[in-house]
């Protein structure tokens, strides 16, 4: 029975590093972000979630990858 309850606990305290150690590295993780998109012509172009989502539309419609990318 007591060996039951070591297993049981050798198991919670295993979960319970898993998961501080993966919310550790979430939280602590760095945006993955291409500065090529940041340039003041793209911040221009981009300055609203209207033009934003003009643009997706745009991209959906001509089946461009590129622009769907650049969107």
């Amino acid at each position: 029975m007591a060996r039951k309850w070591w297993i049981i606990g050798g198991v919670v305290v295993v979960l319970g590093l898993a998961l501080i150690g993966g919310t550790w590295k979430w939280l602590s993780a760095e945006p993955e972000w291409n500065p090529m998109y940041f340039t003041p012509e793209m911040q221009e172009r981009y300055a609203t979630p209207e033009q934003c989502y003009e643009q997706y539309v745009a991209a959906l419609q001509a089946t461009d990858a590129t622009l769907y990318y650049e969107v």
